[in-house]
């Protein structure tokens, strides 16, 4: 699913922004279950992680299936002038700085995603994990909405 899909045509930024929040919400309290609209918000916030991470943010699919796809770059870092991408990239970019202090963007990208879906495992199933990594997710979170440009 990409932005697109998931709420219609409207700036990413924006929508990168509201998927932040909501998750940053639910990291507040761990204990609970996470409830299905919040956990689609998780799991899209993973996808933007992971696209950030392997360095291929896209609003909407290149192709529209496997038979379709070319080979793509995944060290991809160029974007337009203006591109809103750009300011996502460069949100994340200033969290990572500041929360991780430039550890890689896939290090980043694989702590944020092991930590985000840990939230959505069953609170009595899940196994332990470590704070930090959890404060870290939360820090980033705060870090990655305050550095998204207004729009």
């Amino acid at each position: 699913m990409t932005f697109h899909t998931l709420l219609g045509p409207s700036d990413p930024r924006v929508l990168s922004g509201i998927l932040a929040k909501n998750t940053l919400a639910h990291l507040k309290r761990p204990q609970d279950e996470v409830p299905e609209p919040a956990a689609m918000c998780i799991l899209n916030f993973i996808r933007l992680v992971d696209m950030y991470r392997y360095g291929v943010m896209q609003t909407e699919p290149e192709s529209m299936g496997i038979f379709e796809s070319e080979p793509f770059d995944l060290e991809q870092d160029e974007f337009e002038a203006g591109d809103p991408l750009e300011d996502i990239k460069r949100a994340m970019d200033v969290a990572r700085e500041q929360v991780f202090n430039g550890m890689s963007r896939k290090k980043v990208g694989a702590c944020l995603h092991q930590t985000l879906l840990w939230h959505l495992e069953d609170p009595d199933e899940r196994d332990p994990k470590s704070d930090e990594d959890d404060s870290k997710a939360r820090r980033f979170l705060k870090v990655f909405i305050q550095a998204l440009p207004d729009e």
